[in-house]
């Protein structure tokens, strides 16, 4: 589609060195030709098979992988843009995949997609929360991409640098909470102000 082929042009770009991006060497991954290879994390609320916007994270590991890097995705099972869980999964603690040479960690989540305030809350709360918890996986990457939409994807990454020291990069695809009042899921009152607070302490860490 037009917009498969705008986002694969997009993330079609040079990959940088390590001493590009100031990290060293990893020591958790093999070497390919001689060179040590960087590893890279992504978190995400959304990635493949789901589609839509939902293609964006798997354009971005794919590329990364063809430019030789390792990449983890840890992500939830794919329900979006239908509110539930695709059919041939079962939702599960833990359960791992490889697609294309990405290698891929789903933990739960509670799967919607309505116009219901609260049922999208529980549905960013149980992947903040689940991915928190599951972020031991990303352990060893170089670095971590958080694809930050919803912005709660980034409590898991968070709370990972609070305790490390590797660097994290958060790709803002949504701006919040702005996101929540023009879809009409939060007015100008509590809901608002929680949703105000919540993207201002993920912008700042």
């Amino acid at each position: 589609s037009r917009n498969c082929d705008h986002y694969r042009a997009m993330y079609d770009l040079p990959v940088p060195s390590h001493s590009d991006i100031g990290l060293e060497r990893s020591s958790s991954v093999g070497s390919r030709g001689g060179l040590t290879m960087i590893r890279v994390g992504i978190v995400s609320q959304y990635y493949d098979p789901e589609g839509s916007s939902a293609v964006v994270p798997g354009f971005i590991a794919r590329a990364l992988v063809k430019r030789g890097m390792s990449v983890d995705v840890l992500t939830g099972f794919p329900n979006y843009p239908y509110g539930r869980v695709y059919r041939g999964y079962r939702q599960a603690p833990h359960v791992r995949e490889e697609r294309e040479g990405v290698r891929i960690h789903r933990v739960p989540i509670y799967p919607n997609h309505s116009d219901r305030a609260i049922a999208r809350v529980m549905a960013y709360g149980s992947f903040a929360a689940t991915s928190s918890l599951a972020i031991g996986c990303l352990r060893g990457c170089d670095v971590i991409l958080v694809y930050s939409t919803p912005v709660s994807v980034g409590l898991g990454p968070a709370l990972a640098q609070l305790v490390g020291t590797r660097p994290v990069v958060t790709l803002v695809e949504d701006l919040w909470p702005e996101t929540l009042l023009h879809s009409g899921m939060a007015g100008t009152g509590a809901m608002w102000r929680i949703a105000q607070g919540a993207a201002t302490w993920f912008s700042d860490w």
